[in-house]
């Protein structure tokens, strides 16, 4: 009983940093500009500008920002080039839109121009978007592989070496609670996107 609980406990812990594993390898590339209707492919950018931003606040090549570890969420160290990024948006989007935003020695910040605040509140917008419309592309492929009862399946899109059923069992309710709130979540964000 208490063994097969502590098994439970340290397979939720690889599920979590499995998850975050999956979201890195497995996000949406669509160029999400305007109708959402661009072919092109997209780009790697990082949602806080990497070459004048991070590149002040990182020390030996990593920063600190929130991630989604084996024991939940945790402030973390996170090398620079993986830090922000999304997959969002074409290069030509990409530059149309936030080319004001680009910052360097002859282009600075000015917290005076409410055209560079409204570019640099999109493109933070736009990362929460791809981030919700990834979250539920996850839970609803884990729910319904999880109610399929398909633990193999769950395990080969998590790559973990070994799952429970229970943990599915038990982790099922959260996955639908967490995919209730991200679709709702996700609804009003698109309204602001």
């Amino acid at each position: 009983g208490e063994k097969l609980l502590t098994q439970i406990d340290e397979e939720r812990r690889r599920m979590r940093a499995a998850i975050d594993d999956w979201r890195h390898h497995n996000a949406i590339q669509q160029c999400l500009s305007q109708d959402e209707s661009c072919t092109a492919p997209v780009i790697r950018a990082h949602s806080v500008q990497g070459s004048y931003v991070l590149d002040r606040l990182a020390r030996d090549g990593h920063v600190y920002m929130f991630w989604n570890g084996p024991d939940g969420i945790e402030l973390a160290l996170k090398g620079r080039n993986r830090a922000t990024i999304f997959t969002v948006f074409c290069h030509s989007h990409d530059l149309d839109l936030f080319r004001e935003v680009d910052f360097d020695v002859a282009r600075p910040f000015d917290p005076g121009s409410k055209r560079q605040i409204g570019l640099l509140s999109l493109r933070a917008v736009a990362r929460e978007y791809w981030v919700k419309l990834n979250t539920c592309k996850l839970y609803k492929d884990l729910i319904r592989l999880a109610t399929s009862r398909d633990i193999e399946a769950v395990r080969r899109m998590l790559n973990v070496p070994s799952l429970h059923e229970e943990t599915l069992n038990t982790a099922v309710p959260l996955y639908r609670q967490f995919l209730t709130g991200t679709k709702e979540s996700t609804s009003r964000i698109r309204k602001l996107y």
